[in-house]
């Protein structure tokens, strides 16, 4: 018996070693202190306190002062909770694969909605058969809704369709249109999916304003446009003009390289580094001033190439006056549009079996995101030779040091491709090395794999990640929410400055980007091809911090800090 209990101490506290705990695990398994919504783990996971305090990184009690402010919006409120009042629909990008560009279209949809006080509508299911893949699968919408329930409602196109179109609420010239196929509410897994967005296309807005957009890349969305046209448009004509206090126009993002805008500064301050660099000189008419109210529905199209007029990051689509409202847009997303938890427990249970593999119980492991040779024809400046790639590497992770282990989130398909980085890097693991917690755990969904892979190279000691890929990008955003987790974890201080960098967060290629995110930058275009710091950097100043501090000290807790 003492033999085994031994064993089970050295596996606890490899696992500890992993998750960069400090504490004894009997310390920590006494405390007990996982909350309601993380108990669950305790099944799949030997240290679920552990997991939650080095996983979690959003706030599970959202202030109130977040959780019943209200938008400013032309009508004075936020979203209805009945089905009488206007609503925002949207079509699933089909131009990419993988769920990173349907996650930046709902990021924005629901930030739009929320501004503009419209209801949202989520798009039908895709997929075959039993792996019908829904937004409800990766995020928890009903907890979102539940949290912001003055300025946020979300319901599905069939309960848009029973009780908003077939009622004849939705008219073209003031004739009644109903849905096609004699009135069809349920369009999931539809191969007629196209005949439903032609209708919405017609009842919508699409055919008055939202049409006439080429690209997200063209102009500004700003929820206020209808109503400040003349201000907004104003303010961007002087921002292109020469200043009076000697300032160029921002032709250059330079010029906020490493000198971030003040979260809080004058809205024109603001906008002055959202258009730096940016061939964006006018805004998107969001619908005419005057209809502002009467339009029952706003329907945002995909393009021709199939991809969705907002595929783009909020943060670098939407443009907020109001720096509260800003603000609060950025907590909503970082705070209740974090994928559910089955998908941390899924990454904690990798965790741990990637140290029980490791001998020299190292502390922590590194991750690498290679996307497959197919990449470097869309992208001839990134690399996917995994000599360069090996090469790259050792910049930052020393070969044969210890032996981390190394975990390889790619969608390269032969094996053979990797032997050259074997050869620096004993420890390699794949998703295939781990094919019975997947098989197990993500049932008739297995395209959320690549969910459970961003958590764990989000969480690595260092991430090196592939430039232009979406699921690089959010990897590094995932790695600023815990960048200033810890801050406040480490600090008796609720202000903390910083500049949103990354420390031991890298591209393997271009050369050029290589450190891109060690330095503060302001967004560009391109803008998918990376994440900014303007997501995540300060994103709680001005908010009520009191229950944020007290969430922080259970963190504190759970993995020993208090302990100290």
């Amino acid at each position: 018996n003492r033999v085994n209990e031994k064993r089970e101490d050295d596996e606890a506290t490899a696992q500890l070693l992993l998750l960069g705990g400090t504490s004894s695990n009997k310390q920590v398994q006494e405390e007990r202190l996982l909350p309601d919504e993380w108990k669950f783990c305790s099944n799949m996971t030997k240290t679920p306190e552990i997991i939650f305090s080095k996983l979690q990184y959003w706030k599970s009690t959202v202030s109130k002062e977040d959780a019943t402010f209200q938008p400013y919006t032309p009508s004075g409120g936020g979203a209805s909770n009945s089905l009488d009042g206007t609503f925002l629909s949207f079509e699933l990008p089909t131009s990419s694969i993988g769920l990173q560009a349907p996650r930046m279209v709902l990021e924005t949809m629901i930030v739009l909605a929320a501004s503009l006080g419209r209801t949202l509508v989520l798009p039908p299911k895709q997929g075959n058969g039993q792996t019908l893949l829904g937004y409800e699968d990766s995020y928890n919408l009903r907890e979102l809704q539940e949290t912001y329930h003055k300025a946020i409602k979300i319901i599905s196109m069939q309960e848009f369709l029973e009780y908003v179109a077939n009622p004849g609420y939705l008219r073209v010239n003031n004739k009644q249109m109903f849905p096609p196929n004699n009135k069809q509410t349920n369009w999931d897994n539809t191969e007629t999916i196209g005949e439903l967005w032609q209708y919405l296309r017609q009842v919508g807005t699409d055919a008055q304003t939202i049409g006439t957009w080429n690209s997200i890349n063209d102009c500004i969305l700003a929820p206020e446009y209808s109503y400040k046209k003349e201000e907004l448009d104003q303010a961007l004509e002087d921002i292109w003009k020469k200043h009076s206090d000697g300032r160029s126009s921002p032709t250059t993002p330079l010029e906020f390289q490493g000198k971030p805008t003040p979260v809080n500064a004058p809205w024109k301050e603001r906008l002055r580094e959202f258009v730096a660099a940016s061939s964006r000189k006018t805004f998107c008419e969001i619908m005419p001033s005057d209809t502002s109210e009467q339009v029952v529905l706003m329907h945002i199209p995909t393009n021709q190439e199939g991809n969705s007029l907002l595929q783009n990051h909020f943060y670098a689509t939407i443009f907020h006056t109001n720096w509260k409202q800003d603000l609060w847009t950025k907590r909503l997303i970082r705070d209740r549009l974090h994928y559910q938890h089955d998908i941390y427990c899924m990454a904690a249970q990798i965790m741990e079996e990637m140290t029980s593999m490791n001998k020299n119980k190292v502390q922590g492991y590194h991750a690498i995101h290679i996307r497959s040779h197919y990449f470097e024809d869309v992208h001839h400046d990134v690399t996917e030779d995994a000599n360069w790639i090996g090469h790259a590497l050792q910049k930052w992770i020393e070969p044969n040091k210890n032996n981390v282990p190394i975990y390889i989130a790619t969608d390269e398909g032969d094996p053979s491709f990797f032997a050259p980085l074997r050869e620096l890097y004993p420890q390699l693991y794949f998703a295939s090395d781990f094919g019975h917690i997947f098989s197990s755990q993500l049932g008739h969904h297995p395209e959320r794999m690549e969910l459970v892979e961003q958590v764990l190279c989000a969480n690595a000691n260092i991430f090196v990640g592939t430039y232009y890929s979406t699921f690089s990008g959010y990897v590094h955003r995932l790695r600023g929410y815990y960048d200033e987790k810890e801050k406040k974890m480490t600090t008796t201080s609720t202000t903390i400055s910083n500049n949103g960098s990354l420390k031991d967060s890298y591209y393997h290629s271009p050369t050029s980007v290589q450190m891109e995110m060690s330095l503060y930058r302001s967004i560009r275009a391109p803008y998918t091809m990376r994440e900014f710091p303007i997501a995540w950097r300060d994103i709680d100043h001005g908010s009520d911090m009191k229950s944020w501090e007290l969430e922080l000290d259970t963190l504190r807790t759970a993995d020993g800090r208090n302990q100290k």
